[in-house]
């Protein structure tokens, strides 16, 4: 800013700047950033601009209720969908959010497209990274019935897990559980357990 009077105009330094910021409400993260298609499950958004917020949208969708608490959080009950990924958005009187990675909402259990290695020894004790989608907030990984990994650690799209023993040459599925329910079995989710 620069100050104007008979005598001339102000000089421009670095104390005397002044920074427009966007009244936009940016999103920075969700939690859950997955549920039911049924919707109905509430989630935390986190961002800023949050104050005046008066609508959510998970997609094309409205959230079916809930509220902006603060200028920074909003809990939203989320309406229902269609399996997969949608962009959370909020709208305060200044307009919608933009669509960012953070704000990316999957509907429907976890999916594993690929498990390596596809086998390991009947003691168990080794490393196997899931790869799929809607992986974030994976609660456990199976090994067929009962049989939990442990040391589990999860990305949107990835999770190492430490396979547990099972009897040699017995061949499970591995499944990954978040909110939404048990990923799917096909071929690409089999672990043979060796000698």
């Amino acid at each position: 800013m620069r100050a104007t009077n008979p005598g001339g105009t102000s000089a421009a330094n670095s104390a005397t700047r002044f920074t427009y910021t966007s009244p936009l409400p940016p999103l920075t993260a969700l939690s859950p950033n997955n549920g039911p298609v049924a919707g109905r499950n509430l989630v935390t958004i986190t961002g800023t601009n949050f104050t005046g917020a008066n609508s959510v949208a998970f997609g094309t969708n409205y959230a079916a209720s809930g509220n902006c608490s603060s200028p920074t959080i909003c809990t939203m009950k989320v309406p229902a969908g269609v399996i997969g990924m949608v962009d959370v958005r909020v709208h305060n009187p200044y307009g919608w959010s933009a669509p960012v990675a953070a704000g990316r909402y999957a509907y429907g259990p976890a999916t594993i497209t690929a498990v390596s290695p596809a086998g390991g020894p009947a003691a168990g004790g080794n490393k196997v990274t899931l790869t799929g989608t809607n992986l974030a907030d994976t609660t456990a990984v199976t090994f067929g019935t009962g049989r939990n990994g442990t040391g589990l650690a999860c990305t949107a799209t990835s999770c190492t897990v430490t396979a547990p023993a099972d009897t040699a040459s017995t061949k499970v599925s591995v499944q990954a559980v978040n909110a939404a329910g048990t990923s799917p079995v096909d071929n690409r989710t089999q672990y043979t357990y060796g000698s």
